[in-house]
Protein backbone atom coordinates (compact mmCIF):
# COMPACT_ATOMS: atom_id res chain seq x y z
CA UNK A 1 0.00 0.00 0.00
CA UNK A 2 1.35 3.41 -0.98
CA UNK A 3 -1.50 5.79 -0.16
CA UNK A 4 -4.62 6.11 1.96
CA UNK A 5 -7.49 8.26 0.74
CA UNK A 6 -9.77 8.66 3.74
CA UNK A 7 -13.13 10.33 4.23
CA UNK A 8 -14.93 12.12 7.04
CA UNK A 9 -17.71 14.54 7.90
CA UNK A 10 -16.57 17.87 9.32
CA UNK A 11 -17.90 21.08 10.78
CA UNK A 12 -16.80 24.52 9.64
CA UNK A 13 -15.27 27.15 11.88
CA UNK A 14 -15.44 29.78 9.10
CA UNK A 15 -18.34 31.58 7.45
CA UNK A 16 -16.58 31.34 4.08
CA UNK A 17 -16.71 27.51 4.25
CA UNK A 18 -20.48 26.91 4.27
CA UNK A 19 -22.20 23.52 4.60
CA UNK A 20 -21.89 21.56 1.36
CA UNK A 21 -18.31 22.71 0.66
CA UNK A 22 -15.85 19.97 -0.25
CA UNK A 23 -12.49 20.23 1.53
CA UNK A 24 -8.93 18.98 1.09
CA UNK A 25 -7.14 20.12 4.27
CA UNK A 26 -3.37 20.40 4.50
CA UNK A 27 -2.78 20.91 8.24
CA UNK A 28 -4.06 19.48 11.55
CA UNK A 29 -4.33 20.90 15.06
CA UNK A 30 -4.35 17.93 17.45
CA UNK A 31 -6.73 18.38 20.39
CA UNK A 32 -7.07 14.66 21.10
CA UNK A 33 -6.22 13.37 24.55
CA UNK A 34 -4.39 10.18 23.64
CA UNK A 35 -7.34 7.89 24.32
CA UNK A 36 -6.54 5.81 21.22
CA UNK A 37 -3.06 4.50 20.37
CA UNK A 38 -1.24 7.05 18.21
CA UNK A 39 1.97 5.15 17.47
CA UNK A 40 3.01 1.70 16.33
CA UNK A 41 5.90 2.02 18.79
CA UNK A 42 3.89 2.43 22.00
CA UNK A 43 4.87 -0.10 24.64
CA UNK A 44 8.11 -1.02 22.84
CA UNK A 45 11.62 -0.30 24.03
CA UNK A 46 12.28 1.50 20.75
CA UNK A 47 12.24 5.25 20.24
CA UNK A 48 11.02 6.33 16.83
CA UNK A 49 10.35 9.82 15.52
CA UNK A 50 8.29 10.55 12.41
CA UNK A 51 8.15 13.94 10.70
CA UNK A 52 4.60 15.31 10.84
CA UNK A 53 5.06 18.92 9.65
CA UNK A 54 2.91 18.21 6.60
CA UNK A 55 0.40 15.61 7.80
CA UNK A 56 -1.38 15.24 4.44
CA UNK A 57 0.25 14.32 1.17
CA UNK A 58 0.60 17.51 -0.88
CA UNK A 59 1.04 15.32 -3.93
CA UNK A 60 -2.38 13.73 -3.37
CA UNK A 61 -3.99 17.12 -2.67
CA UNK A 62 -2.66 18.48 -5.96
CA UNK A 63 -3.66 15.32 -7.81
CA UNK A 64 -7.27 15.43 -6.53
CA UNK A 65 -7.96 19.17 -6.48
CA UNK A 66 -8.28 19.57 -10.25
CA UNK A 67 -10.53 16.56 -10.96
CA UNK A 68 -12.80 17.32 -7.99
CA UNK A 69 -13.10 21.00 -8.97
CA UNK A 70 -13.89 20.08 -12.59
CA UNK A 71 -16.49 17.47 -11.55
CA UNK A 72 -18.22 19.96 -9.27
CA UNK A 73 -18.13 22.68 -11.96
CA UNK A 74 -19.66 20.23 -14.47
CA UNK A 75 -22.61 19.75 -12.11
CA UNK A 76 -23.20 23.55 -12.07
CA UNK A 77 -24.50 23.61 -8.51
CA UNK A 78 -22.05 26.20 -7.22
CA UNK A 79 -20.34 23.75 -4.85
CA UNK A 80 -16.76 24.78 -4.08
CA UNK A 81 -13.59 22.98 -3.02
CA UNK A 82 -11.70 24.42 -0.06
CA UNK A 83 -7.97 23.64 -0.10
CA UNK A 84 -5.06 24.68 2.10
CA UNK A 85 -7.26 24.55 5.19
CA UNK A 86 -6.44 23.52 8.75
CA UNK A 87 -8.58 20.91 10.49
CA UNK A 88 -8.89 20.72 14.28
CA UNK A 89 -9.26 17.16 15.55
CA UNK A 90 -10.89 16.90 18.96
CA UNK A 91 -12.05 14.05 21.15
CA UNK A 92 -15.75 13.28 20.98
CA UNK A 93 -18.45 12.46 21.34
CA UNK A 94 -19.23 15.96 22.66
CA UNK A 95 -18.83 18.96 20.37
CA UNK A 96 -16.68 21.91 21.40
CA UNK A 97 -17.97 24.80 23.48
CA UNK A 98 -18.41 28.22 21.86
CA UNK A 99 -15.29 29.40 23.68
CA UNK A 100 -13.27 26.47 22.32
CA UNK A 101 -14.55 27.07 18.78
CA UNK A 102 -13.55 30.74 18.99
CA UNK A 103 -10.11 29.71 20.30
CA UNK A 104 -9.67 27.23 17.43
CA UNK A 105 -10.49 30.00 14.94
CA UNK A 106 -7.89 32.26 16.57
CA UNK A 107 -5.38 29.42 16.28
CA UNK A 108 -6.05 29.24 12.53
CA UNK A 109 -8.49 26.32 12.51
CA UNK A 110 -10.90 26.24 9.56
CA UNK A 111 -12.62 22.86 9.97
CA UNK A 112 -13.28 20.58 12.93
CA UNK A 113 -13.84 16.83 13.31
CA UNK A 114 -13.17 13.86 15.57
CA UNK A 115 -11.61 11.32 13.24
CA UNK A 116 -8.52 12.54 11.41
CA UNK A 117 -6.25 11.39 14.23
CA UNK A 118 -4.58 9.05 15.06
CA UNK A 119 -5.01 7.74 11.51
CA UNK A 120 -2.86 10.47 9.92
CA UNK A 121 -0.05 9.91 12.45
CA UNK A 122 -0.10 6.14 12.03
CA UNK A 123 0.01 6.48 8.24
CA UNK A 124 3.04 8.78 8.53
CA UNK A 125 4.85 6.30 10.79
CA UNK A 126 4.16 3.57 8.22
CA UNK A 127 5.47 5.90 5.46
CA UNK A 128 2.12 5.79 3.67
CA UNK A 129 0.81 8.96 1.98
CA UNK A 130 -2.45 10.06 3.60
CA UNK A 131 -5.23 12.43 2.58
CA UNK A 132 -8.77 13.24 3.64
CA UNK A 133 -10.84 13.80 0.50
CA UNK A 134 -14.34 13.64 -0.89
CA UNK A 135 -16.30 13.02 -4.05
CA UNK A 136 -19.81 14.00 -5.05
CA UNK A 137 -21.08 10.43 -4.99
CA UNK A 138 -19.77 9.84 -1.47
CA UNK A 139 -19.94 12.83 0.89
CA UNK A 140 -16.49 12.22 2.27
CA UNK A 141 -14.95 15.40 3.61
CA UNK A 142 -17.95 17.56 2.98
CA UNK A 143 -18.70 20.33 5.43
CA UNK A 144 -21.76 19.15 7.32
CA UNK A 145 -22.37 22.13 9.61
CA UNK A 146 -21.23 25.58 10.58
CA UNK A 147 -20.30 26.24 14.21
CA UNK A 148 -22.40 29.23 15.34
CA UNK A 149 -21.51 31.50 18.23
Amino acid sequence: MRAILAFSAVGSLREDIPPGTFALPTQIIDRTKGVRPASFFEGLSVVAHAAFGDPFSRRLVQWLEGPISRALADESRGVKVATGKCIVCMEGPQFSTRAESLMYRQWGGDLINMSVLPEAKLAREAEIRYLLYLTRSLPLLIVASFVRW
